[in-house]
């Protein structure tokens, strides 16, 4: 197997550190948070040329098992994996500890096959970027428990997913997550104590084109933004009154440096004035 179709290139490292600053800080127009969001979510997946094949699969299980120092990285976005491969991959997981990146973004996991590879890698030493964007997971309650130890950044962007209370809950107490992507899903206020308890640990959250609302906002102004520096919440169904309680949360202590708003329903201009002085964008 060629190695480009199975490890991350320098330039795309940068390419993706470029567009995630370019989404945290940049004045856009109406619909550009969309379409960098859209590129971002897809720029990991460019290096895999063309589908591998089961055989391929089968050599690649058999690498990660057998702890190849070469393999560090693994790239296996847009394969039409399922749960299947799923188990064939986790089997390999429990014995491997040299991968550091994995990027499943873009198969059909679902459910079954998510569960299967975070239970396979619950106890590896050493992965800390995981990547399971756009593969229909729901359901995050028999997740929560089983985030890998050393894991740093966490990618569940463009599921399905309408509850992630134990998620949140779970991020905030991991020892070394500090990125948590759950954009472009249907996160919604019954969350809203769950999203304030991770930004107290968390350092990058990204909750862009979600469900939550004035009430999650005032939830914040109670807790304030704790330890994270960099907060998306941009096209979600924030008015005037969840934004006053966002700026209410800055006059607590706190460590934000980049707040995303843009997309809301957000038209007092006193409020809109206010909020960009801190550390908002709209």
């Amino acid at each position: 197997t060629d190695t480009k179709t199975i490890k991350y290139t320098s330039r795309m490292r940068r390419r993706v550190s470029q567009l995630w600053k370019r989404i945290w800080t940049t004045n856009r127009q109406p619909n550009a948070d969309v379409e960098l969001m859209n590129e971002y979510m897809t720029t990991e997946t460019k290096t895999t040329p063309q589908r591998l094949s089961s055989e391929d699969i089968h050599l690649l299980c058999q690498q990660l098992a057998a702890n190849d120092a070469n393999l560090v990285t693994l790239d296996l976005s847009k394969q039409d994996l399922d749960y299947e491969d799923a188990n064939a991959l986790g089997n390999a997981l429990r014995i491997n500890d040299t991968l550091c990146m994995l990027n499943l973004g873009e198969n059909l996991l679902g459910d079954e096959g998510a569960f299967v590879l975070l239970e396979a890698l619950q106890h590896h030493v050493a992965l800390e970027y995981l990547l399971l964007n756009k593969n229909n997971i729901s359901n995050l309650s028999a997740l929560a428990p089983i985030l890998p130890p050393a894991l740093k950044w966490l990618d569940l962007s463009g599921n399905n997913i309408y509850v992630a209370e134990h998620l949140l809950e779970a991020a905030a107490l991991h020892p070394t997550l500090d990125t948590l992507d759950l954009s472009v899903n249907h996160i919604g206020k019954n969350d809203a104590r769950a999203v304030s308890c991770a930004l107290q640990s968390l350092v990058e959250i990204n909750l862009f084109a979600n469900r939550l609302d004035d009430a999650t906002c005032l939830v914040l102004a109670d807790s304030g933004y704790g330890s994270v520096q960099k907060l998306n919440l941009g096209y979600n169904h924030i008015g005037n009154e969840g934004a006053k309680g966002l700026l209410l949360a800055m006059e607590k202590p706190n460590a934000l440096k980049s707040l995303v708003l843009t997309g809301n329903a957000i038209t007092n201009m006193e409020i809109k004035v206010a909020l960009r002085a801190g550390a908002a964008t709209l």
